[in-house]
């Protein structure tokens, strides 16, 4: 602080005694005679001036002026100190002021304007015209000189203006333009106009510096000089300026305004606060405004430079980058030059920030702001995306758990443990085979054609570069074999370290280049081993050994380019995996250069194949994560996603492609979503799911029945509840499909329409599935359709049902038969998924249609769905198998056809079959008779021994009671039987309403028999009685027995019934009935004559057309029956089903007669029944 001190007070002192001379004083500087005139001496001197101005020279040439006569040799000594000017250093600068003083007090205007003359032309800069004319080499070396000569110029000028030897460019004087200064220096007032007209500056009173300043900063737009102003506002900060800087490092933002420099005016206020006069800026207040402006405007420009120069490099940063991954290597001389223009660029951001913290200017905002409107404002990020930057992106899951960050990043130091003469070695020999790939990469094949095809044979790619590895020792060989024999059973982080450090001590080129042969021929299948043969790679490699991952990124780019030139090899698909794989792991530990694995992710979005789609997906599964939430890769991963996905929707792709990016890309990066809340259900409908998604089985089940039945079924909720969680298969797990099927069935015998709404729902489902086509719902309408077979398999719907659901998935939205190019957007040709539905449908219950008409259909049916197979593309592998396994199920012996052209053809053969004119020809009735019957047969169900069990526990054990229930259940269960009186177990129960009678009529009819009672009685009162001994006639016509006593109905009883009835002739409009009376023991019979049109005479009339009607009907089923015996083998007995009534359900099943009727045939249809 004191030396700081005693230099602003000499400062001040040589101030007042130079200004002194200016002013005219005389003897200001003592000389001390006599002087010395000897050549010698005075050449002495001037050789001291040009050569010696150093700080140990200080005080011999202050002496030297004292003592030695100078004048004669004046234009000399102003050229030599001139001269020296230029040479001194910055520790010197204090001495030339010292002497340039010295002389100016001594020789005034005769020395000083000479000298400033000379300085104000070193400081002026040379016109673009000169500089233009120049070659380039010597431009930028003129360039260079210049700069370091103003630097210097510039310094020593502005201490020459503080200590007041110069003032303004109107003191200079041209020495070549004025004589010969004398002693007196009456010359230099004589030339004093010439010099200021030379000289064309503007503003008189402007200091030199300031001048020199204006000049130099006036042409400079790209910072070219800042360097130069760096170092005046660091040296003169306080005494030119005015201002005092806090730091001189670089701000932060935390710090900014408070290392602001701010401009002191005024006497300066020490410790004690008193005015410190010595320590005041050396230049006026107005004259620090006039600087600060000057260097202000500058700094403004070289902003604006900055920014728009720091736009330009990111631009070119981006053009590289995208050079390099699209070639997939980086080019040395583009990157030499970008590397070059950046450092300049830096250079240029620190010195502006030097200046902007002097002055406390506001840097240019350098953000890149390309990035921040890529991340803000892309397109995944519209959609919901979570992209992130920096800690928050790292701290969002770069790793699945903490086991996979340790094995990934905490690597082994081998250099702590391995003495480093061995890892020396293996660095220099990294260092010479670098050197040498580099000289011979012109003459080393890619992986060739020749390698890639013995990899066909075997899988197996060598690699083109033969490496040297014989090892001279023999021993030292036979250990390395032995350690690279283990190396495939290494699976796990210390046995892999423990291999890296062991194979440390065998290091050398030929260790390394065996090692590098076993870690590219990866095993067959273990794929496992891929992240411990990487981290032993990145193990070596932060060792210093290079080579080797070097050596294997080359090897698996080349073999990438190799596999993508065979893209037409399917049977390379497993290599292609295992190269994805490992430039995966490679990847997460950092040894892949970043444009390495961009250039194998944009070759692959070039030609957006199935094969490179599945690569895509390998690699964004591998190291995507990785890439997105690494801060160096983060915005070209995000660009790459952005791409990714509108190729993915710009494309048809197939489901499965589709699926596999959408796993992909949300692996990489999950889609930000609020937890999930629970909905709220009520107690029951937890109750019923637990029941039926959890708890069902096949134990089970008739106990989860009775527990259903229990509930409110009054309760419209509870019955829609129970509906939707029934019609909802695919929440139940796939096997248990058909349980949930004999569920609705026992619950279908007591509540008809819930399981009709449960019918009506998966038909819904499987309609909505064909409208929409969405593949995310595929699992969903897979169960659907199981589903419905099962519900056919448990005689809930009728095989009109299953075929016209067949038909329905075949034919949906093409607006008739399928035909050859017509496309159809629910159905492309390359969705094979209505394929899997069908064989779905019937691999349930397709074994069912083997007999009848039910076969017929079936038969129509599979060449209809070999014709709409053909129509389709290339089946893929298991489509083509489940086919296979469906025909072989329902029809072993079906000929498979292998072109569209067979298929069409067999089509064609079977409608003409089904709808010929031989066909169309049959009596209506017959058809009609037939279809009934063969809808019968339809439905003879073929179930396994255990569904049949369970069958006939759901129709036997429901309302009787079973073991080991409790209580509670035991009474229900009797309850149900008694409920159910003596209707067979396997009947439908059924609540018929009472029968509604209106009083009224009640009334009139009682009316009326009681007048008519009274009218009989009036008429025979006088009557002669007689004895009624003959029997009562019985009118076979009028009344038949319900059932033979042994349950059958027999032909003979059917001929009995047809004979005719003689009756007597009657009156017309008259209709005559016998009335039978008892009086007493007595029974006599009157004949009545009614009105044919009265009530009671038509309705006894319709009663007895009805009955004529019945019997008709079951006369011609039972012959129809028998006609069907005749023509086919007799069918296997079925159980029958009790009417219980007119309120039949569709699709339920029925029985008449007792148990131990005889089954018929089919069930009984509505149009069965007389419901007149």
């Amino acid at each position: 602080m004191s030396s700081t001190t005693d230099t602003r007070s000499r400062k001040c002192e040589l101030r007042k005694l130079n200004q002194d001379i200016w002013e005219g004083k005389t003897g200001v500087f003592a000389v001390n005679p006599p002087l010395d005139t000897s050549f010698k001496k005075n050449t002495a001197v001037i050789k001291k001036f040009r050569t010696s101005l150093t700080p140990d020279n200080t005080a011999s040439l202050l002496k030297d002026i004292a003592t030695v006569s100078l004048e004669k040799y004046l234009p000399e000594v102003i050229s030599a100190v001139s001269e020296g000017l230029l040479k001194v250093k910055i520790a010197e600068i204090s001495t030339a002021v010292e002497v340039v003083s010295a002389l100016h007090q001594r020789f005034g205007k005769a020395f000083t304007p000479f000298v400033v003359w000379n300085i104000a032309k070193g400081l002026s800069t040379p016109g673009k015209e000169q500089l233009r004319n120049l070659p380039a080499d010597q431009r930028e070396k003129e360039e260079t000189t210049r700069l370091a000569r103003q630097r210097l110029l510039l310094r020593v000028a502005t201490e020459l203006w503080l200590v007041g030897v110069i003032r303004t460019l109107d003191d200079a004087i041209n020495p070549d333009d004025s004589t010969t200064a004398t002693t007196g220096g009456k010359s230099a007032d004589n030339s004093k106009k010439q010099s200021a007209a030379t000289i064309a500056r503007s503003g008189d009173d402007e200091p030199l510096p300031l001048e020199a300043l204006k000049d130099i900063l006036s042409r400079d737009r790209e910072g070219v000089n800042l360097p130069l102003v760096v170092l005046f506002v660091k040296t003169f900060a306080w005494d030119v300026l005015g201002v005092k800087a806090r730091t001189t490092g670089r701000k932060t933002g935390d710090d900014k305004g408070a290392e602001d420099s701010q401009p002191l005016d005024g006497d300066h206020v020490n410790g004690n606060g008193t005015t410190d006069l010595a320590d005041q800026p050396l230049a006026d207040p107005t004259v620090q405004v006039r600087f600060r402006n000057v260097l202000s405007t500058y700094f403004s420009g070289v902003s604006k430079y900055i920014y728009s120069e720091h736009r330009r490099l990111q631009q070119q940063a981006k053009r590289n980058s995208e050079a390099y991954v699209r070639s997939g290597e980086v080019f040395e001389d583009r990157q030499q030059a970008f590397e070059r223009a950046t450092k300049a660029h830096e250079k240029l951001v620190a010195s502006a920030q030097v200046v902007s913290e002097v002055l406390g200017l506001e840097m240019p905002d350098l953000t890149d702001e390309d990035e921040a409107k890529e991340t803000g404002e892309g397109m995944i990020r519209e959609s919901g995306s979570m992209f992130k930057k920096g800690e928050e992106a790292a701290g969002n899951g770069m790793w699945e758990d903490d086991d996979q960050r340790r094995l990934y990043e905490d690597l082994i130091d081998l250099r702590a443990r391995v003495p480093s003469v061995l890892l020396d070695e293996g660095r220099k020999a990294s260092a010479a085979d670098k050197k040498e790939d580099e000289t011979s990469k012109s003459d080393v094949p890619e992986a060739g054609e020749e390698n890639l095809a013995a990899k066909v044979g075997d899988l197996d790619l060598n690699d083109s570069i033969e490496r040297d590895t014989t090892i001279a020792n023999k021993t030292v060989g036979a250990q390395v074999d032995a350690l690279l024999i283990r190396l495939p059973e290494l699976t796990n982080r210390e046995l892999i370290d423990n291999f890296a450090y062991d194979f440390c001590f065998l290091n050398s080129k030929a260790s390394r280049n065996r090692l590098i042969k076993v870690l590219e021929d990866i095993p067959r299948g273990r794929s496992d081993l891929l992240p411990y043969y990487s981290r032993l790679i990145a193990s070596l490699s932060k060792a210093g050994l290079t080579d080797v991952s070097s050596a294997m990124v080359t090897y698996l780019d080349k073999e990438f380019r190799s596999l993508q030139k065979r893209k037409e090899k399917e049977q390379l698909t497993a290599i292609r995996t295992q190269n994805a794989k490992y430039f995966s792991e490679m990847t997460k530990f950092g040894l892949v250069p970043e444009h390495v694995i961009f250039h194998c992710f944009k070759v692959a979005l070039d030609d957006f194949s199935k094969m490179n789609i599945d690569i895509i997906c390998i690699l964004l599964e591998g190291c995507g994560r990785y890439l997105l939430r690494n801060a160096a890769t983060q915005p070209r991963m995000i660009t790459f996603l952005e791409t990714l996905q509108r190729k993915k929707d710009a494309h048809h792709l197939s489901p499965q492609d589709r699926i596999s990016i959408e796993n992909a890309f949300y692996y990489v990066n999950p889609p930000q979503r609020p937890s999930i809340v629970a909905k709220e259900r009520s107690p029951f409908e937890l109750y019923v799911r637990k029941l039926i998604y959890l708890d069902l089985n096949k134990k089970n089940y008739n106990k989860t029945i009775k527990s259903l039945r229990k509930l409110h079924w009054e309760d419209p909720s509870i019955v829609h509840m129970l509906s939707k969680v029934c019609t909802k298969i695919w929440k139940v797990r796939y096997s248990n499909i058909y349980l949930i099927a004999i569920v609705v069935f026992g619950l279908f015998r007591y509540h008809q329409d819930f399981g009709i709404r449960v019918v009506d729902g998966v038909l819904e489902n499987i309609r909505v599935g064909l409208e929409e086509n969405d593949y995310r719902m595929n699992q969903r309408r897979i169960a659907s359709i199981r589903y419905l077979g099962d519900l056919y398999n448990y005689n809930m719907i009728d095989s009109p049902v299953i075929f016209d659901t067949l038909y329905l998935i075949l034919s949906f939205g093409y607006n008739g038969t399928p035909r050859p190019g017509m496309y159809n957007p629910l159905d492309p040709p390359d969705n094979h998924f209505r394929i899997r539905l069908v064989c779905t449908l019937l691999d349930t219950c397709g074994e069912c249609f083997d007999r009848g008409s039910s076969k017929k259909k079936l038969d129509f049916f599979l060449a209809f769905f070999q014709y709409y197979i053909h129509l389709k593309e290339r089946i893929p592998m298991d489509i083509e198998f489940m086919i296979q396994d469906t025909f072989q199920l329902v029809r072993p012996n079906w000929i498979l056809h292998t072109s569209l052209e067979e298929a069409g053809k067999a089509f064609q053969e079977a409608t003409a079959k089904i709808y010929g004119p031989a066909e169309a020809a049959d009596d209506d009735s017959s058809s009609t008779e037939d279809a009934a019957a063969s809808d019968g047969e339809d439905d003879d169900i073929k179930l396994s021994d255990d569904e049949m069990d369970l069958e006939a526990e759901v129709m036997g054990k429901d309302d009787n009671n079973e073991t080991g229930v409790n209580e509670d259940e035991e009474s229900d269960s009797a309850d149900e039987s008694s409920e159910s009186g003596d209707m067979d177990d396997d009947g439908l129960v059924y609540s018929r309403p009472q029968e509604y009678r209106d009083p009224e009529a009640e009334a009139d009819f009682d009316r009326e028999f009681a007048k008519l009672m009274a009218e009989s009685l009036e008429s025979r009162k006088f009557e002669r009685k007689t004895v009624f001994d003959v029997p009562l006639p019985i009118k076979k016509s009028i009344v038949i027995p319900t059932a033979p006593p042994t349950g059958a109905i027999t032909m003979s009883m059917l001929e009995e019934e047809d004979e005719e009835v003689h009756l007597p002739p009657q009156r017309p409009g008259i209709m005559k009935f016998s009335l039978l009376t008892k009086r007493g023991n007595k029974q006599q019979t009157r004949d009545i004559e009614l009105p044919s049109d009265s009530t009671f005479a038509v309705a006894m009339k319709s009663k007895q057309e009805q009955e004529r009607e019945e019997r008709q009907r079951i006369k011609d089923r039972v012959l129809h029956y028998e006609r069907m015996e005749e023509d086919t083998a007799p069918l296997e007995p079925q159980r029958l089903n009790n009417v219980g009534g007119a309120n039949i359900k569709y699709g339920a099943n029925v029985k008449y007669g007792d148990k131990g009727g005889v089954s018929r045939g089919k069930r009984l249809q509505l149009g069965d029944f007389n419901w007149t």
